[in-house]
């Protein structure tokens, strides 16, 4: 009988373990088709950097709220609150308008809630009203940035607008736009009809126009994946003309002639021919063409030494670089104090949100790989592809040394992995090298150009008259 009665014991047991491991995984299917994408900020990616990650001045969310240090600008809040119940019609509707928003928020709880990764430790009630005062504010305060804020704004909040504006961009510090949206769209005020084109041209700095004209605000998560999207490039298509084709053909023959150039220039100033010459007059092997992307590329004096050149892009678009016939387009760049918590912000988010590309990610690794000295800083500058505004160039290497530390990349599929492949395979042809040194050697100055010209004019007169001479020799004139 005992047995038995073990049996049917270990037999329940074995039932209550199921079902609760079965409610779990229905859950996490649940939670599956709508990922989060707000979290908190991986520990490799903080690496003692807290303070790219935590907000100065403002909390937004629930991940910072109540903090002791964050606690001044909650009065702030509430009376933005109002502003906006101003801006939505007479005084004896504010409540009914606050009821509104609270009513909404409380629909939209359980789905605000998926879109943090941890679990939300504010009750019900403490979390809607968070929601609506945080989304409130984050309204008013578009408005009032895009139409100029007031005087008695200008007073309390003059000297924090910069740290009020990295707060609202960091990963930590944010709440979904749908709740944003909505509210505004409760609102109904007079006047601001679009609140997507004043979120954007707040995000951008009054460069709504610089933003893909793919780019659809409404399926942002956030402010900070707003941002990320206003800097994604438009896809590059391919040339249908043909263009593309005869260009490829006359160059590839403007390369013979130019390799052999060189080749006689080499022959001269360094008296002895290039040892791969050979290498200027055929093509690559199709096996080389199907490597994978290399996980590195020279830095910038190096690629400068190897004869690429730098240009400055005219593109709005960030993330917009390219690499053809030895030149490397990048957007300017201006490397400012809030430079290093956005960007590492942006690649948090791209690491941590499940949905995301990866875009960021690869930029940051490119700009790592070709900044690792102050050198490299200075190259760029010199090509007016950067603007250093952190004073010495040692600490923008710094900043892009350690921006990409411990962050995850598929470099054989990322967004710039073409990039790297021809960047890599242009450095492996010593004719780019060999043009660079005799430029930088010899051809630098006008004089150097001068004496070079007629070093080759005085070499042709002299072939010439040897050849009259021999000709002279075997036909003597009659």
């Amino acid at each position: 009988m005992t047995g038995k009665k073990d049996e049917i014991v270990t037999t329940e047991v074995e039932g209550l373990v199921l079902k609760t491991m079965k409610t779990k995984l229905q859950n996490l299917q649940k939670e599956s088709e709508e990922p989060y994408t707000i979290c908190k900020v991986l520990p490799n990616l903080r690496d003692g950097h807290d303070e790219y990650y935590e907000p100065k001045i403002i909390s937004i969310g629930p991940l910072h709220a109540g903090k002791e240090r964050l606690k001044p600008m909650e009065q702030l809040k509430w009376k933005f609150l109002q502003d906006l119940l101003t801006r939505c019609g007479p005084a004896d509707g504010h409540q009914d308008m606050l009821a509104k928003y609270i009513n909404k928020v409380y629909e939209l709880e359980a789905q605000a809630k998926k879109r943090y990764a941890d679990a939300v430790k504010l009750d019900k009630d403490v979390f809607v009203q968070t929601m609506v005062l945080d989304a409130c504010f984050i309204i008013e305060w578009l408005i009032t940035y895009n139409k100029g804020p007031r005087r008695e704004w200008v007073h309390k909040i003059k000297g924090c607008w910069p740290l009020l504006r990295n707060d609202l961009l960091l990963l930590e510090n944010q709440i979904p736009f749908f709740i944003v949206q909505s509210l505004f769209a409760l609102s109904n005020i007079p006047a601001v009809p679009d609140l997507e084109k004043l979120a954007i041209s707040y995000v951008t700095r009054g460069k709504s126009n610089s933003a893909p004209a793919k780019v659809d605000p409404k399926k942002a998560h956030h402010l900070l994946h707003l941002f990320l999207l206003s800097i994604y490039p438009t896809p590059r298509t391919a040339d249908p003309s043909g263009g593309h084709l005869v260009m490829h053909t006359i160059k590839k023959n403007k390369s013979f002639f130019s390799g052999f150039f060189f080749w006689l220039l080499s022959l001269l100033l360094y008296c002895r021919p290039p040892l791969k010459c050979s290498r200027c007059y055929r093509q690559q092997p199709a096996d080389e063409e199907r490597l994978e992307a290399p996980l590195i590329i020279p830095t910038a004096t190096e690629l400068e030494e190897s004869g690429v050149e730098f240009k400055r892009k005219q593109s709005t678009n960030l993330l917009d670089v390219t690499f053809r016939d030895g030149v490397m387009k990048i957007p300017f760049l201006s490397i400012q104090d809030d430079t290093a918590p956005l960007f590492r912000n942006l690649m948090a988010f791209e690491q941590c949100c499940p949905t995301s590309e990866s875009h960021f990610t690869s930029y940051a690794a490119l700009l790592d790989n070709l900044i690792n000295t102050p050198k490299d800083v200075a190259v760029l500058k010199k090509y007016r592809v950067i603007e250093n505004l952190l004073g010495h160039d040692e600490k923008v290497a710094d900043l892009f040394n350690s921006l990409g530390k411990d962050a995850s990349l598929d470099y054989r599929r990322h967004y710039l992995a073409q990039v790297f492949k021809d960047v890599n395979q242009y450095c492996k042809d010593d004719r780019h090298m060999w043009r660079a040194r005799l430029w930088r050697d010899y051809l630098g100055t006008p004089w150097s150009r001068i004496s070079v010209i007629a070093a080759i004019i005085l070499l042709i007169f002299t072939v010439v008259q040897a050849i009259y001479a021999i000709l002279a020799y075997h036909k003597p004139p009659k």
